[in-house]
Parts: structure tokens; C-alpha cells; sequence
């Protein structure tokens, strides 16, 4: 389900599962590729992107230089809090729960929660038993 005002770069690009939510106002900017899983919901104002601009060349304007950027991921069973921030070449492990606000620059654990800027781990969801058991689940079909 894609709410009002949802931003959409290189749609071609992004792959998107089964049941999943993106709220208003967020931007989905895939030059580079976007999966994203089953059973993900994403909160309003987030931003996923997968290119990043070039800035090296001293002789050029930046918005000259082109862009640089790899496929974001995000798994199954996701949470994307408001105003959260995906940047390029990172990959959301299954069941994890990204905070409000948060700017994520390297991949995050399965069943792991992550706030800040940038991301930290704040906990696991569940005991080690529980995530194991959990990864066996087939989200593409769940009711």
C-alpha cells in the first residue's frame, strides 16, 4: 500500500514484496536498486536511497560530477520508523526495527532495534532461540 505523496525515483529499479506499507511523504530514490521484502511497513518522511552524489573532482561542480551508489535491501518483517534515513549499500536484516529519526550507514542485524544518527544497536527483539526460530518463518504468504 503506497500512501499519498510517496516519492519515487528509478521505479524500475525497486522491487518491492508482499504487504508492504510505505507512508506518506517517503522518498524511494533506487538508481542503483531497492528490494524490499515481505510484510515491511515504512513510516512517513522516510528516505531510502541507493546513490550518492560524486564530489571528488576539485574542478567540477558537485552536481556535475554524477552519482556513485549500491542496492539498499531491506528484508522481511521491517519497521522503518518516521524519518528514518537509509543510505546506500545497506541491508536491513529480516525482523529488525529501525527508530524514528535514524540515519542507518551499515547493515543492520536481523531482529535487532536501531536508533540514532548514525544507527546503534539499542537491543535484540527476541533470545537467540526465538530469532532462530523466527528466521524459518515464510512471510511472503502470512496473513
Amino acid at each position: 500500500m503506497l500512501f499519498p505523496h510517496v516519492a519515487i525515483g528509478y521505479p524500475q529499479l525497486i522491487e518491492l514484496g508482499n504487504r508492504v506499507i510505505i507512508n506518506h511523504h517517503t522518498e524511494l530514490f533506487g538508481q542503483f536498486g531497492i528490494k524490499i521484502g515481505n510484510q515491511v511497513m515504512i513510516g512517513p518522511y522516510a528516505i531510502i536511497i541507493s546513490e550518492k552524489h560524486r564530489y571528488s573532482d576539485w574542478q567540477k561542480p558537485i552536481c556535475k560530477q554524477g552519482f556513485d551508489g549500491k542496492a539498499v535491501k531491506i528484508e522481511d518483517d521491517v519497521w522503518i520508523g518516521s524519518f528514518a534515513v537509509i543510505l546506500p549499500g545497506v541491508t536491513v536484516g529480516r525482523g529488525a526495527i529501525v527508530g524514528s529519526h535514524t540515519v542507518v550507514t551499515k547493515n543492520v542485524l536481523p531482529y535487532s532495534i536501531v536508533s540514532g544518527i548514525p544507527a546503534k544497536l539499542i537491543k535484540y527483539r527476541f533470545s537467540r532461540d526465538k530469532m532462530k526460530r523466527a528466521l524459518e518463518i515464510d512471510w511472503q504468504n502470512y496473513l
